[in-house]
């Protein structure tokens, strides 16, 4: 009996699963962020791994545009 070639199908690497722990971290460890930070932007943003970098840097820009430094003498 031959195999079913419709069982072995490919990862699509463009989406980043929320419940595959292992693409969680990944994307988190990426990022400099918590697991919880990413499954929370994946359920605002969506699955897509364009938005979710997109999102992460803009995220960033946000966050250095707020602190400013202190003038060294």
């Amino acid at each position: 009996m031959a195999r079913k070639k419709t069982r072995s199908r490919k990862a699509d690497r463009s989406l980043v699963s929320a419940k595959q722990r292992s693409e969680v971290y990944y994307f988190a460890r990426k990022h400099h962020m918590t697991a919880v930070a990413v499954r929370k932007l994946i359920k605002k943003v969506g699955h897509s791994r364009k938005k979710l970098e997109a999102a992460v840097a803009k995220m960033k820009k946000a966050r250095r545009k707020g602190t400013k430094r202190k003038k060294r003498r």
